[in-house]
């Protein structure tokens, strides 16, 4: 009786979150309905067309996970850059291993699955369940990618400063997900055009990076991994030491954020206590 009752609680909560959102034009996304004989305890894993991962908690209740390719990628910015700030430099060639990455942001109605699952307490912002999900810790942040690496089977944490770049604007070293353009309010959330956040993917396809993951410039900061440490980047320096509470670097800049903070290689970091209305996060999961 009481799982009944948690899983009706579950279903009203983000049902009455989402009644508001308008559906974005990028499928699949995340809709707020779970099934009364599903619980958030197991998920199951699939193949994308595009060769990414869906993670499927619940009927209706998905994550979509984009492929990062294994390979170089150039990270930070080049002396050239006019706009670039000393913290962003030396630009260099850094290796990753394959990865795959949150195609959207982790929105209301997915945090809401990991809260009531985890009996943790949070409310959800009415008519905002396809919105980003923001006022959240770095390390509330951290306990998300902990459940879903526990239903899953799979490691899933949040991404390292390496991870997330190279997943924002590919191999080529450009400035912005989409090329070298400057921003404007047709692509991307961003200088306070809309002061508020908007539905993921609302920009999809014109914003997307190579690999087609969304939203990773405006709209929302993303927590990562990553102390914000000099580069050149190095994974083994301590940088990805997860057990200090020292400032955590934050990618993306967000809705009230202008364009010199929307680039890629743009770094910023916050205490991994705080809390912040502009910072979400998004997860990315290993391969193998």
């Amino acid at each position: 009786m009481k799982t009944k009752l948690k899983l009706l609680f579950i279903i009203t909560i983000l049902l009455s979150a989402c009644g508001g959102a308008s559906a974005p034009t990028v499928a699949p996304l995340p809709t707020a309905t779970l099934s009364p004989t599903v619980t958030p305890l197991s998920a199951a894993l699939t193949k994308t067309a595009s060769d990414g991962v869906m993670i499927t908690l619940a009927p209706n209740v998905t994550f979509e996970l984009a492929h990062i390719p294994a390979g170089e990628f150039l990270m930070g910015s080049g002396d050239n850059e006019g706009d670039a700030l000393a913290i962003e430099k030396p630009q260099t060639t850094v290796t990753l291993d394959e990865y795959y990455i949150g195609k959207y942001d982790v929105t209301n109605a997915q945090y809401a699955a990991f809260v009531q699952a985890t009996g943790r307490t949070w409310f959800m912002p009415p008519g905002k369940g396809l919105h980003p999900v923001v006022n959240v810790s770095w390390k509330d942040a951290i306990a998300f990618c902990q459940w879903l690496s526990e239903i899953t089977g799979r490691i899933v944490r949040l991404p390292t400063e390496a991870q997330w770049e190279k997943a924002a604007r590919g191999t080529d070293g450009r400035k912005y997900p989409w090329g070298n353009e400057e921003p404007d309010a047709k692509r991307i959330n961003f200088n306070n055009n809309v002061r508020d956040t908007v539905v993921v993917g609302q920009y999809s396809p014109q914003s997307d990076s190579p690999y087609g993951v969304a939203d990773m410039a405006g709209n929302v900061r993303n927590w990562t991994s990553s102390l914000l440490k000099a580069y050149p980047y190095r994974a083994d320096d301590g940088r990805e030491n997860q057990q200090v509470d020292e400032w955590r670097a934050v990618r993306g800049g967000g809705f009230i954020i202008g364009s010199r903070g929307v680039r890629s290689a743009s770094r910023e970091s916050y205490s991994p206590t705080g809390k912040y209305d502009s910072t979400g996060f998004r997860v990315v999961m290993l391969a193998g």
